[in-house]
């Protein structure tokens, strides 16, 4: 099946990483991008030059405070806002209606490689699993078996039945609950190859000479050259958890030289 857009949803405050994922899809692919923005990430990308580029203000505090995600059962983590995921939503609705079929990812994926060679012709949506290292049955439970920044879909119905799962049955924000998705649609499945992130891997704590440092487990026994896209910030991590913001930080610098340098010459320049 060809591709026919990307879809996404970028605040200010990620101006570069979003300015930094449309590059790396205009070194591919010249299809539509939509995008769920605001006021800021308008201004921020309006003198950089790019074109079938089309950015709503949905993301405004004005419109994000006329959202109703009281429903959504909120987890210990407080990390991300519950109106931001609605966007998703309506981005990705938005997306399909217009172009036909959309990919959406989150703002920090980086494309490097073409996308639409795996997918096929008859497949109504297509999930990322998260492809857990370890404790795969434990972690799937809480956090969800697919990665909620990385969604294939053709039928525009599949914005909505996501959005109710999202507020009315997802244990943790808008991906455990994705699982659902299989009872509604034809649903099959990106490769390792796609949405390459920092949580696939097992992750060592060491202390030398009195700093910690976190190294991967098992990083060696992976050819990162044939990965697709991956799903990782070339800017600053603001986790407010220590230890995802250490894995995050080993992650990036592992995967760093397996970015195209065009890709990391473009993000600092920024």
């Amino acid at each position: 099946m060809k591709l026919k857009s990307f879809c996404l949803v970028g605040t200010g405050n990620l101006s570069k990483e979003v300015a930094t994922c449309i590059f790396s899809i205009r070194r591919l692919y010249n299809l539509p991008i939509y995008i769920a923005g605001d006021d800021e990430l308008i201004n921020y990308l309006k003198p950089l030059g790019f074109t079938n580029v089309f950015i709503t203000k949905w993301a405004n505090k004005e419109n994000l405070d006329k959202i109703d995600v009281s429903s959504v059962k909120t987890p210990v983590d407080t990390y991300h806002s519950k109106e931001i995921i609605y966007l998703k939503f309506d981005v990705l609705d938005w997306a399909i209606r217009e172009a036909g079929n959309s990919l959406l990812i989150d703002s920090d994926i980086i494309i490097k490689d073409y996308i639409d060679r795996d997918i096929g012709l008859h497949q109504e949506v297509m999930l990322s699993p998260t492809y857990w290292m370890e404790n795969r049955s434990k972690l799937s439970e809480d956090w969800g078996a697919f990665n909620a920044g990385y969604l294939y879909a053709r039928n525009p119905d599949v914005a909505s039945t996501w959005r109710h799962i999202y507020l009315h049955e997802s244990e943790f924000y808008e991906q455990e609950g994705m699982y659902k998705l299989f009872n509604h649609y034809d649903c099959f499945v990106f490769n390792r190859q796609h949405n390459f992130g920092f949580w696939r891997f097992t992750y060592v704590n060491k202390k030398v000479q009195g700093d910690r440092t976190v190294s991967i487990a098992g990083l060696d026994k992976i050819n990162l050259d044939f990965v697709k896209s991956f799903h990782f910030r070339l800017g600053y991590y603001d986790y407010k958890k220590g230890y995802l913001l250490g894995r995050a930080q080993a992650f990036k610098n592992a995967v760093l030289p397996y970015i195209p340098h065009t890709i990391v010459e473009y993000h600092n320049s920024l």
